[in-house]
């Protein structure tokens, strides 16, 4: 397909895991066009990635394509995405923080294999890797692997608030970025606030 040929240089080799990867991707994508989605969370596993094939390059993909979206049934991380994509003019990759390097201002994040190709560095494009462990998918599946160009980071969470805060209970903390365009502490909470509005009226109180 010309847009596998544009991301990663090549098609994916002919293999029935293979092919499960690419229409589970086309799955979710024609699910949540259809159904008009704001944005969606994915049981990797225990589930798909161990009955049918593993998610990361479907959710790869939906990432590259603008889509809010998370794994494991994550809300707070799926709201992340969904708001910093929003603020962002390229795809989002979203990870588990592991180290900030204060005095080289960098971060290292790491991540299942799900990763928007378009953020491929100057070594050459986005390939195509394996993801399947016998805890994390079974099934196996295709996942992404690249090495990331440089780019902003931004460290932002949801979180539920107290009640007597706001009936919403939603905002975004911890808000650091390394650059001005990308992220405004104050419109980004707003923004998170506006969302909760429309997306989360009701959100229970929970414990973190």
């Amino acid at each position: 397909a010309p847009r596998l040929q544009k991301l990663f240089g090549k098609a994916p080799d002919p293999a029935l895991v293979n092919e499960r990867s690419l229409r589970l991707y086309l799955a979710l994508k024609e699910i949540v066009t259809q159904e008009k989605f704001d944005f969606y969370t994915i049981q990797s596993f225990p589930g798909l990635g161990d009955d049918y094939a593993a998610t990361c390059f479907a959710q790869s993909m939906m990432l590259e394509d603008g889509h809010g979206t998370s794994t494991l049934g994550d809300f707070n991380t799926v709201l992340t995405v969904l708001l910093l994509t929003k603020l962002s003019q390229e795809p989002v990759y979203y990870g588990d923080l592991q180290h900030i390097d204060v005095a080289r201002k960098e971060i290292k994040i790491i991540g299942d294999g799900a990763c928007p190709p378009s953020l491929a560095g100057k070594l050459g494009p986005a390939g195509f890797a394996e993801h399947g462990i016998p805890t994390e998918g079974e099934a196996g599946g295709l996942s992404v692997k690249l090495i990331c160009k440089v780019g902003e980071g931004v460290l932002a969470r949801p979180i539920d608030m107290p009640r007597r805060v706001t009936p919403l209970r939603t905002v975004l903390y911890g808000c650091i970025a390394t650059s001005k365009k990308c992220c405004n502490t104050g419109r980004m909470s707003m923004l998170a606030l506006d969302m909760a509005l429309t997306f989360i009226p009701h959100w229970p109180t929970s414990a973190r």
